[in-house]
């Protein structure tokens, strides 16, 4: 038995072990000594370290905390404290009672939990583990507890764990969305970093801003991401303006550092307003919490927007109204979520689903609004005072016979009251059409249907899309007429009754040439000015057409403002007076360089709006996601490109230096066999799969794909020397049978590693290049390594690895069974880890890559001689970042704590893992209660 503290005998122990061995009769164990007190903690400075006693006897304390994991009474208290750095393990191994162990920072009193565990997997139950890392000179309180409620005969060993662990030598933040922007203003959302070196960071960045042009052609900007609010601090994140006859917009506004952190603001040509603040009275109790993204606003100053109310019995979203004609007001009404909805909707559950669901009158509060429903969706109307009646339901009776099928979630409401909708119908004579309801009136009359005749000489196809309405009798809507494909079809009093005024078949085209592809939602006045948003092969823009006039582009992707260029232009509003305002926003991928104490200015490598090489007539339409291409600083881009021969088409794109390169664009043939590229953003319907894999020169993804004679889906690769296929569905597998599927892949020294599926089972393979045989790792039914003694049943999220070894998620059937880790090197199958296995302080925890497929990619990278793992912690879902060498984990990060400078706690995005480059971590974060910014890239060095 080992003493106390390398040879200090403890004198109430049973601590000879000559003494004991001479016993013919068991004794019991003696009493433990009282540091049964946090203040009598034994100090230990050195390790190994063993005590042995009798637990039964001991002081409660009422000052002892209570550990997370159990009870934690009998409590022994011990006080670890090493010179160096070192990991420690701690057990109560061969104890007769249920044990818990806590491990804490702090003084007496004032402890912060780090971690507990109570139970050791595998073990009977009543043991406890847990390992602590503690740095030179750091103090760690132990807590040493029964879980039972009564204590029993305690064995417990400290000894060190393992050799030592590597830390985080800095946690800084390098970029926040309140940094300059190298194309103009500051970044707004930074939601992808990658490390592309050690001192190369990749990131891409959303930014917003708000535009109003004048009857004259003047464009000035009313506010954007980066620019000052008048609540103090910055707007990071703006939503769709709305415009009156006055003149006055109306947008949502997210602030960093001011006194509030969101609201609905104003702009009135002297300067933004705040109109509707968080922390306001809401009426019908509490305050505003939160709002939607979407407003409202009419010429008498009634501004329509969604909120929810803290202090409410239920928190939900609802409807509000407010005049704001003085820029002051009073709160009128709301429409709560859960109100009945009449006519067949069954209970309101979600009003409005996406921005712009709903929409006010010229002149009064009368709100027309689509709501999702308990017993299906509908369209309703109501006013202050006045109980929300439904227009048209899901299901319900339809004109001309038949029901209401995809009710379109744009309806208007014109300067009477009276909504417009559009839905498909089924069972009637008609298939689609736009209709017209006054609320509480008669039922809805037909305004478009198919088949019509347009005095403009066309015929409507179908009526599709979004709609407007201003007066009685105005309105405009998406449709497509025969011949000529997509349209906007109107009617107004500049023209001589329903005209496909704009159509995607007819010339003249778009003004900066070419054809319209797509539109979306149009706005119209009173005297037929109509404003939209398009598509073209020239570019995508906000145009304007008034009566027979030529339609003119207000703004497009090429568009130069105060906030730079390259902005995708939104949904428009247009008044009597030919005021406009809409929204723009613009992705783009930058690279930073850093050293080891800053960052230099970054540096845009593509933009929105940006030209591609090769493509004449096209750009870069949408940048989405940025995946690690190390080795040669390479940036791997999943994107949208517009223009060209056709609509805004899927792309994976690479990146290098200033250059753009296309690596693979939806429409564009195979590579060797017959048929096209085909939705590589969502293929198979699943966004998670669509992120391209990248190392050195070779990148590799899944798309789907058109006009193959036998497959759908395939896998392809890309390297300097052009794009291959590497396998499709339909294709016989090494193994038997043949492919149906493929999940997102992994790049490891250029061996592509993924996992198909074909024939009721599935595989992990691995492949050098295109052309190559397909090898086999492991497949379903494989016979696992002891202690199973079952078969593999594998995860379908995507492996990940290293240069020697592949790491791959799996559940183990059998006698002994579990979801685990395995490691796959040449052959040879270890377990790694496994989803009750403990981590450093002693919790348990399940690993992102046991998941299957979800928002965590296998986060596993190899660097400095040890494997570094993102995991997940079960009591509360905070993600960490841990080191491992052999058998045990070390914290570097848990992110849930305390930023590193601009303050708040840092929360963790779903969507985006760490990325690990050798001794560099680098994590996209949004911070809370942050005084400087909402968005902030992290960097972590390891020594």
């Amino acid at each position: 038995m080992n003493s106390i503290n390398r040879g200090a005998m403890h004198p109430l122990l049973l601590s000879i072990a000559s003494i004991a061995a001479s016993l013919v009769v068991a004794r019991p164990a003696q009493a433990i000594p009282l540091h049964d007190n946090c203040g009598g903690a034994v100090n230990i400075a050195s390790f190994p370290y063993t005590e042995v006693g009798d637990t039964t006897s001991l002081n409660q304390q009422a000052a002892d905390p209570l550990p997370s994991c159990g009870n934690g009474s009998e409590n022994l208290w011990y006080r670890l404290q090493s010179a160096s750095r070192v990991s420690v393990r701690i057990t109560t191994e061969g104890s007769d009672y249920d044990t818990v162990i806590a491990a804490h920072r702090g003084s007496c009193g004032m402890f912060i939990e780090l971690g507990c565990n109570a139970e050791i997997p595998g073990g009977s139950g009543d043991e406890a583990e847990m390992i602590v890392p503690l740095d030179a000179g750091e103090v760690v309180f132990v807590q040493v507890g029964s879980n039972s409620g009564n204590g029993g005969n305690l064995v417990l060993n400290i000894d060190e764990a393992d050799p030592e662990h590597h830390t985080a030598v800095s946690l800084e933040e390098i970029i926040l969305s309140s940094d300059a922007n190298p194309l103009g203003g500051t970044f707004a959302e930074l939601r992808t970093a990658v490390a592309l070196t050690r001192r190369d960071i990749g990131f891409a960045s959303r930014q917003y801003a708000v535009f109003q042009r004048d009857a004259g052609g003047a464009i000035v900007t009313v506010a954007s991401s980066g620019s000052p609010s008048p609540v103090g601090g910055v707007f990071s994140k703006l939503g769709e303006p709305s415009i009156n006859a006055n003149g006055t917009i109306a947008f949502y506004g997210r602030v960093n550092g001011g006194a509030v952190e969101e609201g609905v603001f104003g702009s009135s040509g002297a300067g933004v307003f705040p109109m509707v603040l968080k922390g306001q009275a809401a009426p019908g109790g509490g305050n505003f919490s939160q709002f939607g993204e979407d407003v409202a606003l009419n010429n008498n100053g009634d501004l329509v927007f969604r909120a929810s109310a803290a202090a409410l019995p239920v928190l939900t979203e609802d409807l509000y109204t407010i005049n704001v004609g003085t820029g002051v007001g009073a709160l009128l009404a709301q429409i709560f979520a859960n109100h009945p909805c009449a006519g067949g909707g069954g209970v309101i559950r979600d009003i409005g689903s996406r921005p712009r669901g709903f929409d006010v009158a010229d002149n009064a509060p009368v709100v027309t609004f689509y709501a999702k429903g308990s017993d299906g969706d509908g369209i309703l109307a109501a006013s202050p005072g006045i109980p929300a009646t439904a227009i048209a339901c899901e299901d319900g009776p339809a004109p001309g016979g038949g029901t209401y099928r995809n009710l379109n979630r744009e309806p208007a409401i014109d300067a009477l009251g009276d909504v417009y909708f559009s839905s498909d119908i089924t069972g009637g004579i008609y298939t689609s059409g736009l209709w017209r309801r006054a609320p509480n009136g008669p039922p809805a009359i037909a305004m478009l249907v198919d088949g019509w005749l347009l005095a403009s000489g066309q015929t409507v196809e179908s009526v599709t899309g979004d709609v407007a309405a201003s007066s009685n009798g105005v309105y405009a809507v998406v449709g497509r007429v025969v011949g000529d494909g997509a349209a906007i079809i109107a009617d107004a009093p500049a023209l001589p009754g329903p005209s496909a005024i704009v159509a995607a078949g007819v010339t003249p085209g778009c003004p900066g040439g070419g054809s319209w592809l797509r539109f979306s939602k149009p706005e119209i006045d009173g005297t037929g000015q109509l404003v939209f948003v398009a598509d073209c092969a020239s570019g995508s823009g906000v145009f304007h057409k008034n009566g027979t006039n030529p339609t003119n582009a207000v703004a497009d992707t090429q568009f130069v403002s105060a906030v730079g260029a390259g902005f995708l232009p939104t949904l428009p509003e247009v008044n009597a007076a030919g005021d406009l305002s809409f929204r723009g926003w613009r992705k783009s991928a930058f690279v930073a360089r850093c050293n080891s104490v800053s960052c230099a200015p970054a540096i845009s490598v593509a933009s929105s709006g940006d030209a591609l090489a090769g493509l004449p007539g096209s750009h870069i339409d949408d940048i989405d996601t940025l995946t690690l291409n190390g080795a040669s600083k390479r940036l791997a881009v999943l994107a949208k490109v517009a223009g060209g021969a056709g609509d805004i088409r899927d792309a994976v794109l690479t990146m290098k230096g200033g250059g753009v390169d296309v690596v693979a664009l939806e429409g564009d043939p195979l590579p060797g066999a017959v048929g096209t590229f085909a939705n590589i953003q969502n293929q198979t319907g699943n966004s998670d799969l669509a992120v391209p894999a990248a190392d050195k020169s070779t990148i590799a993804f899944v798309a789907d794909v058109e006009g193959h004679p036998t497959g759908s889906t395939g896998l392809f690769v890309w390297t300097k020397q052009g794009l291959g296929t590497v396998v499709m569905d339909g294709d016989l597998a090494p193994n038997g049978g043949t492919f149906s599927s493929f999940n997102a892949p992994v790049v490891r020294k250029r061996n592509i590693v993924f996992v198909g599926t074909g024939s009721g089972f599935s595989c992990v393979y691995k492949v050098r290049r295109a052309g190559d045989p397909l090898d086999v790792v492991v497949c379903d039914g494989d016979s696992a390594p002891l202690p199973f003694d079952g078969t593999f049943s594998l995860h379908k999220g995507p492996p990940s690895g290293t240069s020697k070894h592949i790491y791959f998620g799996a559940y183990v059937s059998g006698a002994i069974s579990g979801s685990c880790v395995f490691k796959w090197t040449k052959g040879t199958i270890d377990v790694v880890r496994c989803e009750d296995d403990p981590y450093i302080y002693g919790n348990y925890h399940r690993y992102l890559d046991l998941l299957g497929p979800s928002n965590y990619p296998a986060a596993e990278q190899k660097g400095k001689g040890a494997v570094y793992v993102s995991i997940m912690d079960l009591p509360d879902d905070t993600v960490l970042l841990a080191e491992r060498k052999g058998s045990h984990y070390r914290l570097l990060h848990r992110f849930d704590t305390i930023g590193p400078s601009s303050g708040g706690n840092i929360r963790w995005l779903p969507h985006t893992p760490p990325s690990m480059n050798k001794k560099t971590v680098v994590v996209a974060t949004e911070l809370g209660n942050s005084l400087l910014a909402d968005w902030s890239i992290l960097r972590m060095e390891l020594d």
